[in-house]
C-alpha cells in the first residue's frame, strides 16, 4: 500500500525527470481511478480514504 503524497503531469521521460528515490510513479487511468494527495494506493488502484473522524 501507499499514499500519494504529490501529483504531476509527466511525459514519462525519464532522462528529464524521475520520481526522488524511494517514491514511485503511478499513470493514472480510468482504471486506477482518480488520484489525489492523501489517497491510499492498494492493489493497483486509487481508493478515497474514508472521512475523517469529528470528535464530540
Amino acid at each position: 500500500m501507499g499514499i500519494v503524497v504529490n501529483v504531476v503531469l509527466w511525459d514519462g521521460n525519464a532522462e528529464e525527470w524521475q520520481p526522488p528515490e524511494g517514491a514511485t510513479a503511478v499513470k493514472v487511468t480510468d482504471e486506477t481511478g482518480p488520484a489525489y494527495i492523501g489517497f491510499p494506493y492498494t492493489g493497483g488502484k486509487f481508493e478515497e480514504p474514508p472521512p475523517p473522524q469529528v470528535a464530540v
